[in-house]
């Protein structure tokens, strides 16, 4: 028996087994998403753009550069989604803008448990592109890079 084996014990050896294999799906699904994204049409420029350096998922849209480093996640039903952050810097505080998740059945996202009424569609959507641009910018606009600076009288 493999010395690993004999110390964690044969049941959480599994569950490591296990989770190792959907976690290399998953990073395949991200893969053929990133794929897409570099083939994809890009939207209209005045909704902005998306974009991929090296890893990292790049969206420019009402003046503003956000970027997303994408993450491997496990969600509540211990499925295993990959999670793309976008943020954005403002007065020297960064933050999340808005966020959206990569499923293990293929779908985007904003919530990690796969949520029907979460659901923005298919990673392999010829609008997929155009869907993330529109949501990242109406959640721009809420956020407080756009919020007026309260002035207080001292």
């Amino acid at each position: 028996m493999n010395e690993d084996l004999e110390v964690i014990g044969m049941g959480d050896a599994q569950e490591i087994i296990n989770a190792s294999k959907r976690i290399s799906e998953i990073e395949d699904i991200k893969n053929e998403f990133h794929n897409h994204i570099k083939k994809a049409q890009p939207p209209k420029a005045v909704l902005g753009s998306v974009s991929l350096r090296d890893d990292v998922l790049e969206a420019t849209c009402l003046g503003h550069t956000l970027q997303a480093v994408p993450r491997v996640v496990i969600a509540p039903d211990n499925s295993f989604a990959v999670e793309y952050h976008f943020n954005a810097t403002y007065q020297k505080e960064t933050f999340t803008v808005w966020c959206f998740y990569l499923t293990s059945n293929g779908t985007l996202n904003t919530t990690v448990d796969n949520k029907a009424d979460g659901r923005i569609c298919d990673y392999n959507n010829d609008y997929a592109t155009k869907k993330i641009i529109v949501r990242l910018s109406k959640a721009l606009l809420l956020s407080r890079v756009f919020a007026p600076t309260v002035l207080t009288s001292v």
